[in-house]
């Protein structure tokens, strides 16, 4: 009998019909009441269904109680903090609010690191005022640094030039005029007008001058644009945060997300893979273990792993023909043992004779 002679039968049929006599003949329990105990069953069974919704709803009460209890206590360290000069409200806050522990940590590490900075600078400023400029565009306002010393060195090298000599002249005239938005053959001809009529030093003179304060300028506006971009991005990691965290509460309220069971410990656990900081990158930016896997799927020792990932994205993350194939292989395994335990029977059995001769 080849495994194609079979009609195609549903999984569970078959798993049925390879279970063993005594799994087989097992009912499901009834119960054979007169009309007259209908009505003391219904009663019974409405009691135990009140007592499992009350037994339901204690436990759910149980819980948010013990949810509320710890969010009071990490505000009340949040109140003594704020007593000792740790914790301080932020502009627009007129007291420090802390509705959850996972706020509380941010706020003691955000404390942490103002505190932090307060206290290099008080250091940094006994070197003098640059020191104190380098280190609060860099290390608070967050330009980079090699950036920052580049256009630092380029302008200490502009307040230094000897206008003394001619070709310092040229070199300042050529850069103002440039900024005034003249074309090169322009400023060529109003230079060589310059040479001929001895004022050259003078102009070079005064325009040194409003070139370097237009220099510092451009440094500052760049610091404050470095500034709000981290200012931007803070925030958008901010609202992506608490969008992530609002997700897996809300789903944790019905204990399920699209399939997969979820529980408080599990919903932490899932908070604390995607949004504590875990790594540092060599550009100094910090990642989660979350990120941390994905920047390692680049690697090509784990190229299988990121086409599996990749595989299951193009599946939108649905399992179920993984699984349908998976019952599928053991469906036709099962069939193709079935076959061989059948013909190895029909083997076994001896061959009928016939004894009767015509």
């Amino acid at each position: 009998m080849d495994i194609t002679d079979f009609d195609i039968i549903d999984d569970q049929d078959l798993l049925a019909d390879i279970q063993p006599e005594a799994e087989k003949t097992i009912e499901p329990f009834t119960v054979d009441v007169t009309l007259g105990d209908e009505e003391i069953v219904e009663e019974k069974v409405k009691a135990v269904e009140i007592e499992t919704a009350e037994d339901n709803n204690e436990e759910e009460t149980k819980q948010e109680e013990a949810a509320t209890s710890t969010d009071s206590v990490f505000q009340e360290y949040a109140d003594n903090l704020v007593e000792m000069g740790i914790f301080f409200p932020e502009e627009g806050e007129e007291k420090v609010t802390i509705g959850s522990p996972e706020e509380f940590a941010q706020r003691f590490e955000k404390s942490y690191q103002t505190g932090a900075i307060n206290h290099v600078e008080s250091i940094v400023g006994q070197y003098g005022p640059e020191h104190a400029e380098a280190f609060d565009a860099i290390y608070v306002k967050g330009m980079n640094p090699r950036e920052y010393f580049t256009k630092s060195a380029d302008i200490q090298d502009y307040e230094q030039l000897d206008l003394e000599t001619e070709d310092a002249q040229k070199k300042v005239y050529r850069d103002y005029m440039s900024r005034q938005g003249l074309a090169p053959e322009r400023i060529e001809a109003k230079l060589q007008k310059m040479l001929d009529m001895g004022d050259l030093e003078e102009e070079a003179k005064d325009y040194h001058q409003l070139l370097v304060s237009a220099q510092k300028q451009d440094l500052q506006a760049r610091i404050q644009q470095t500034e709000q971009q981290r200012v931007q991005y803070e925030q958008q990691v901010a609202a992506y945060n608490n969008l992530t965290i609002s997700t897996i509460e809300s789903k944790l309220k019905e204990k399920d997300f699209d399939g997969i069971p979820l529980t408080p410990a599990k919903a932490q656990s899932v908070k604390d893979y995607l949004l504590r900081p875990a790594y540092k990158l060599p550009t100094g930016q910090t990642i989660s273990e979350y990120e941390h896997f994905i920047y390692e799927l680049n690697k090509p020792e784990n190229v299988e792993l990121k086409i599996k990932v990749a595989l299951l994205a193009q599946e939108k993350f649905k399992t179920d023909s993984i699984v349908k194939k998976n019952i599928s292989e053991k469906t036709t395994k099962l069939f193709q043992n079935l076959s061989n335990k059948e013909k190895q029977q029909q083997r076994s059995q001896p061959k009928q004779r016939d004894f009767f001769i015509s």
